[in-house]
């Protein structure tokens, strides 16, 4: 039998002991670490939340020409385009000119997805096609153009109008007819909008008619993804728009539609069958200015309760309201930027982020004539009579 001493067992217990010493405190560091990392990961979020920008300083200073009010910008590939009645201009972030093309336009129609890019001009008769590259096709149709839409693959959809009927026509890149859906204006009403799944399957339009001496709208959605033409592509029509005139129908992601009307507001699930999500009516709205992206609704309209001037709304592509928040500050433009909405004058901007918070009062040396957004908060492009610029607010 072995025999264990005394200083051997005394030495055994402060070995274990010290043991559970270094444990606890290994514990207490690791705690203390996740404790540091949540707190620290909490103030980042809460200081970028409620965070307020006094200036902002220039990043690049592009060399294309200057932009006037009419300019449309729009993310795409490495960096932006910039279209605008003299032409279009795609550059990277860092300012360098990837390629540019000069045409004449009087009301230019923009739209981009993926690596492609369709514009047209209001009521003429060509669509624009380009790439990462530049130019790829010039296609001529037949009627007047009132909308265009382009698909990741580079098919193009598009609004045409005559005297008496509307025509919806999808058109791939190379300039072949695929499909043309034809609505009489007795019958159908007006065309008021369209909108295009990045995959080009779907689409959504709005018609807007009289019933009975009362005005109405509709939204009608396609799937061409089924065998067919035209009217048999229809999977499902809403109507129930009494004494509204919807103006404006947008994707919101792949599955989800936007539609925007004087009083109501829409969102439908259009994954496979649509159908609704969330509908909101209100006859009170006062729409002053509509701002649609991937994610977010905003609207400016006026405080008919006579508290404020306006007030700032936004919704989530689930119809959720995000933003409620009452202004005094009168404005000329609105834009979304992030989780924030923009208001500027010529010489002024305010941003509001949807939690209410103030982030900015700025008053700008040159006369402005477009701010756009980068889609974070806090880049912007900013065309000027002197020049345009990327910069970033601080």
């Amino acid at each position: 039998m072995t025999v264990v001493s005394e200083e051997a067992k005394n030495a055994q217990g402060n070995w274990r002991h010290a043991e559970k010493r270094r444990r606890k405190k290994k514990r207490i560091i690791l705690i203390s670490a996740a404790v540091f990392i949540v707190l620290f990961t909490a103030g980042a979020i809460l200081f970028q939340h409620f965070r307020t920008y006094t200036g902002y300083r220039v990043r690049e200073t592009l060399e294309i020409a200057n932009a006037d009010e009419n300019t449309i910008y729009k993310e795409f590939g490495r960096g932006y385009v910039k279209c605008g009645g003299d032409g279009i201009t795609y550059f990277e972030k860092s300012g360098a000119v990837v390629w540019n093309e000069s045409f004449e336009m009087s009301a230019p129609i923009i739209d981009v997805c993926g690596n492609y890019i369709a514009v047209a001009d209001m009521k003429k008769n060509d669509i624009y096609i380009y790439d990462r590259s530049g130019y790829v096709n010039r296609i001529t149709i037949g009627r007047s153009i009132t909308d265009v839409e382009i698909s990741e693959m580079g098919m193009a959809a598009c609004a045409t109008g005559e005297s008496n009927a509307n025509y919806i026509q999808l058109i791939d890149k190379d300039g072949n007819e695929l499909i043309t859906a034809r609505s009489v204006f007795s019958a159908s009403g007006y065309l008021m909008d369209i909108t295009m799944s990045k995959d080009g399957t779907r689409l959504a339009a709005a018609f807007c008619f009289i019933n009975s001496g009362a005005v109405r709208s509709k939204v009608v959605f396609y799937d061409f993804s089924r065998e067919g033409t035209g009217d048999e592509c229809i999977v499902g029509t809403f109507d129930q728009y009494e004494n509204t005139v919807v103006t404006n129908v947008e994707f919101m992601g792949d599955k989800k539609v936007c539609a925007v009307g004087n009083d109501t507001l829409t969102f439908y699930n259009f994954s496979g069958e649509p159908s609704i999500i969330h509908e909101e009516k209100d006859e009170t709205w006062q729409i002053q200015s509509l701002m649609l992206s991937d994610r977010y609704v905003g609207m400016v309209m006026e405080d008919t309760a006579g508290e404020y001037n306006y007030l700032l709304k936004a919704y989530n592509s689930s119809g959720r309201e995000v933003m409620n928040v009452g202004v005094d500050y009168g404005y000329s433009h609105a834009i979304l930027a992030g989780r924030n909405i923009m208001l500027y004058t010529n010489t002024n901007c305010h941003m509001y982020s949807f939690a209410g918070v103030h982030r900015m009062d700025y008053t700008f040396d040159d006369h402005i004539e477009v701010i756009a957004s980068c889609g974070n908060g806090r880049d912007f492009i900013l065309g000027t009579q002197t020049g345009t610029q990327l910069i970033r607010l601080k």
